[in-house]
This record gives C-alpha cells, structure tokens and sequence, in this order.
C-alpha cells in the first residue's frame, strides 16, 4: 500500500499531476502491482500543454500485464500496460532508452545463505546523497534516502519564462523478479512532473510494502524516499588548481561544458607533486565565478572523488566525476 506523499520548496513550484494514461486507469492482474517498486528515474523533459495526451508509441516499450480503463457511463475496457526496461551500463548506471535522465532506486538483493540470507539495498543513485540509512524496527526494516539533483536555464536563455516549457517527471521503477541477481528493473508511465522557474524545491513519498498472514495484514518493509532539486548557474568551464604548503600555483587543468558531458567515465586529473590543496574554479555563463575547495582526502589513498554537475542544452543537470590521482 502506499503512504505519505508530500512536496516541499521554493516560490515558483509547479505540480502536474496528470501524465498521459495514468490517471483513470488502475492496474490488475500480472503488472506492475505484482513487482517491488524501488524508486524513480528522472528525467527533464517537456512540460504536455493543457489537454495535451502523450502516447507511448515508442518501440523500446513494451506491453506487460493489461489495466483496466474506467470509462464511466461506458463501462470500462482493458488496455495493454506498458513498460520500459532498464539496460545495465558498464559504470553500474541503468539506461532507459528514450528517456535518459537520473537513477535514483534501489533495488532489493538478497545476501547469505540459508539462515543467514538478509536483504540487502543497492544503490543505483546519480544524484548527490544526502541520507542513506537503515533500520530494523518491530514494524519491519526501514530504508530511507535522500538526493539532490540540478537543473538550470536552457542554452542561450537569459531568465526564467513565467511557465516553464520543461519539468522534471519522476518515473516509478519496479523490480521484477525473474531468477537474475538483481531481477528485471523497469519504469513504468506512471508517475508525478515537478517544474520550478528558478528556485529550489522538493518532494518526497514513502511506500510501505505490507504482507497477509492467517487472515492479518502486517507491514514488511518500508521506503521513504526525498529529491531535492537545486537551481544552478550555467557553468562554462571549470579549472583545478593545484598549490603547494606555500600558496604557489603549481598546474591547473581546465575542462569545457561540452567536452564534460561528453565524458563517458569521468574527468581524471594528475595529482602534481607536492601539492597541499587544490582550487575548483567555476566559470559560469552569466559572468560569475565560483570557488570551492576539494574535498580533503580522509586519507592517503588515491584517488580522490567530488561531483560536478554540468547543464545540457535544455537545463537538466548531469553529474561528471572528477578524480585526482
């Protein structure tokens, strides 16, 4: 059953709630209903004009259980469900085809053998976590999490427009069981849009997956889930400068926007000997610069990690990994 949907943030927060197909239809039978849901993909896409109805028609979709269509005085009629499934990359991310945005599930593995099998919750997040817990409680385990994703103007634009023409939709992910490791991890169409016009915002939901016994309902599991959305400025280029104890420069290296997101692992940089410190400069679109300290190492080993996230043509944020070694 689910429970306990809430929004938070800024000025200038627009909900949708109505995506195309979903909102008169209730699922039975072999679907989604039958699966575990895990999390959410999220993608910046169009905003649907008012009235407007998007169709899957796309090839990669596909038909898996039907729903039925509540027609009113018309009686109802069933309709095929589909889903889109998830394609396994090789730097651990999952790729939707045709919907490219931000992992943010968490899939259940079941570690150990015999008595010693537990559950256990992976992480397949690419936004910034800001809370990653869990515990055992009398009312079952309890996994929470948090992240913070980016968004900014579209390339060229100078101001927000009064209503956004793109939004974040965070698609529902579901597991499937199926004899694999880690099961078939699919999205759904369902699932709530998000726009803001320049300032920060939120929203957050908590699932509870509950289980009958001798006629008694008792709550399994739980998963509560937060996605904070973060304004930022369109970030040209930035620079790593390396000092030594002394404050002297001793190299930089710099990396355009363009040539950051079409980084398919990262961004490596050589660690210059003697270097105590290094400098993130920020090169922004609209004139600004901004500074920032690496992240200190916790230790000696190499190499060291941060996130910085870069803005696509029309605004979405995609997180780069820059390592030091």
């Amino acid at each position: 059953m689910r429970r306990g949907n809430w929004i938070s943030g800024g000025l200038a927060l627009i909900l949708i709630f109505a995506l195309a197909g979903c909102s008169l239809a209730q699922p039975e039978r072999e679907g989604p209903e039958q699966d575990e849901f895990i999390g959410y993909h999220l993608v910046y896409e169009p905003i649907p004009g008012e009235g407007e109805v998007i169709l899957i028609e796309d090839e990669n979709w596909v038909e898996y259980g039907s729903e039925t269509l509540d027609l009113g005085a018309y009686g109802s009629t069933e309709i095929p469900q589909k889903i889109l499934i998830g394609e396994l990359q090789d730097n651990g991310s999952y790729l939707f085809p045709g919907k490219e945005g931000l992992n943010f599930f968490f899939p259940v593995y079941m570690a150990g053998y015999g008595e010693n099998e537990h559950e256990v919750r992976l992480s397949y997040s690419q936004l910034e976590l800001t809370r990653q817990s869990s515990q055992t409680e009398d009312a079952g385990d309890s996994y929470r999490y948090a992240g913070e994703a980016c968004y900014g103007l579209p390339q060229g634009a100078a101001e927000w427009p009064e209503e956004p023409e793109y939004g974040w939709t965070a698609y529902e992910v579901y597991q499937r069981e199926d004899g694999t490791p880690f099961g078939t991890i699919y999205l759904t169409g369902d699932g709530n849009r998000y726009a803001g016009a320049g300032g920060d915002f939120g929203f957050g939901q908590e699932r509870v997956l509950a289980e009958k016994f001798n006629g008694e309902t008792y709550q399994k599991s739980s998963l509560e889930l937060q996605v904070d959305f973060q304004a930022i400025p369109r970030m040209e280029t930035v620079t790593l400068q390396q000092y030594d104890g002394g404050h002297r420069l001793l190299t930089e290296h710099t990396l355009s926007a363009q040539e950051a997101l079409s980084l398919e692992d990262g961004w490596t940089v050589p660690m210059a000997e003697g270097t105590a410190y290094t400098l993130i400069v920020k090169n922004n679109a609209d004139g600004t610069v901004d500074y920032e300290m690496f992240p200190e190492p916790l230790d000696e080993r190499l190499p060291w990690e941060t996130e910085l996230w870069f803005l696509n043509d029309v605004g979405m944020g995609v997180p780069v990994t820059v390592e030091l070694e």
